[in-house]
């Protein structure tokens, strides 16, 4: 992982995009549609290759789409979210952190009793969040 990456004036701004939102996954798409009002002739492969450098550097964490096709982007914490799992839910897009002792249990014993090291910072779980499992519901 290198952090000694030369600092520009898109790459604070998009931490800043993201240290705003904390707890919502964002879309190279929607970042880029933010910042673009603050940057003259912004194009989105400049976004999409900034936000690729923090995931390599672990400030930030990637979600793949279900289908593969697209990807969210999650404030990483300082590091600390490459330490648990991530859940996000398929209707609304809301990703929660699962930073609980249950979760840390089980990730030792896929290392222990599996010989097998989960890397919680490509890990996502997908399904529904309650409230929308709620909405859902008959």
């Amino acid at each position: 992982m290198r952090t000694d990456r030369y600092r520009t004036k898109l790459r604070e701004a998009i931490l800043a995009l993201f240290s705003q939102h904390p707890s919502e996954a964002l879309t190279a798409r929607r970042a880029y549609e933010e910042l673009a009002p603050h940057f003259e002739n912004l194009n989105i492969t400049s976004v999409y290759r900034n936000l690729d450098r923090l995931v390599e550097e672990e400030i930030l964490v990637r979600a793949t789409a279900e289908d593969g096709r697209g990807a969210t982007y999650l404030w990483g914490e300082g590091g600390s979210c490459y330490n648990h799992l991530h859940m996000q839910c398929v209707t609304c897009g809301r990703v929660l952190h699962l930073d609980c002792g249950d979760t840390e249990h089980y990730i030792r014993h896929l290392a222990e009793e599996h010989g097998f090291r989960l890397l919680c910072g490509k890990t996502t779980l997908v399904g529904l969040c309650r409230a929308c499992a709620e909405k859902n519901e008959p």
